[in-house]
């Protein structure tokens, strides 16, 4: 018993140790606006405000690595990058930590102006939707509609070109995420061609997350929990976000 006492007691020495020396993460942040972009080399967004408000609540600096979505995933599985706040995927558990739960995000499909959804029968009339765009990582925005045989689905490289090739009349509809097309509208003056806010048809569930291949985040995950928590009931997420879309870029 008193060796099992003295090993709890080094551990918790060691991680305790580790805490101390996490001067800084790496913040992973994906290259889609307003969550992540670059203005005149420096990294901005949503995310990295988000994931930096958190670190200043434990004393920590962040650093912010940018990239696209999909690389961006990888990289915090491998360690590349450290924490983030992205959609929870049951098949990232084995190398990614999931701290905490911190808000959602409204999925929604898009249409040009004169077309309106009015049930789902809609997305079958190729006449009025002859095809319907999804961002790549997409696919779990709306599973049910993507995985139709019925469309015509359209992947393109984001949801920036999801919105502008909505607008210059090259897809039907499109899927996407509620406040980044509000973002793309009004950044590109389209509010007169595309009908917005558009079908609400899903949420995806944004986490706290950590690379478990990161052993000064690993440590620092009960301190990241509750800063996470306290944020989410002071209302800095949606503030944050709020900022974001209302400020015309």
């Amino acid at each position: 018993m008193q060796t099992k006492n003295i090993i709890v007691a080094l551990t918790m020495i060691f991680i305790i140790s580790l805490a101390a020396k996490a001067e800084s993460l790496t913040v992973c942040v994906p290259d889609f606006e307003p969550w992540g972009m670059t203005v005149q080399g420096k990294v901005q967004g949503i995310m990295l405000d988000h994931v930096v408000s958190i670190l200043n609540e434990v004393k920590i600096k962040g650093v912010a690595d940018f990239a696209n979505y999909p690389r961006m995933i990888q990289r915090l599985r491998d360690g590349d990058c450290e924490i983030g706040v992205f959609s929870r995927y049951e098949k990232n558990a084995d190398a990614v930590e999931f701290i905490e739960h911190v808000y959602d995000l409204q999925v929604v499909v898009v249409t040009p102006k004169d077309v309106v959804i009015e049930n789902y029968e809609t997305f079958h009339d190729l006449k009025r939707i002859p095809s319907i765009g999804f961002p790549l990582g997409g696919d779990g925005f709306f599973v049910k509609l993507f995985n139709d045989p019925k469309i015509v689905k359209s992947m393109v490289p984001t949801q920036q070109h999801g919105v502008m090739m909505l607008a210059n009349g090259r897809l039907g509809a499109f899927v996407g995420i509620e406040k980044t097309i509000q973002y793309e509208i009004k950044k590109n003056n389209f509010e007169m061609k595309i009908n917005f806010p558009g079908l609400k048809v899903d949420k995806l569930e944004i986490w706290l997350q950590v690379s478990k291949k990161s052993k000064k985040a690993m440590a620092l995950v009960p301190q990241l929990r509750k800063a996470a928590k306290d944020l989410k009931k002071n209302g800095t997420y949606e503030s944050v976000i709020n900022q974001w879309v209302s400020a015309r870029p």
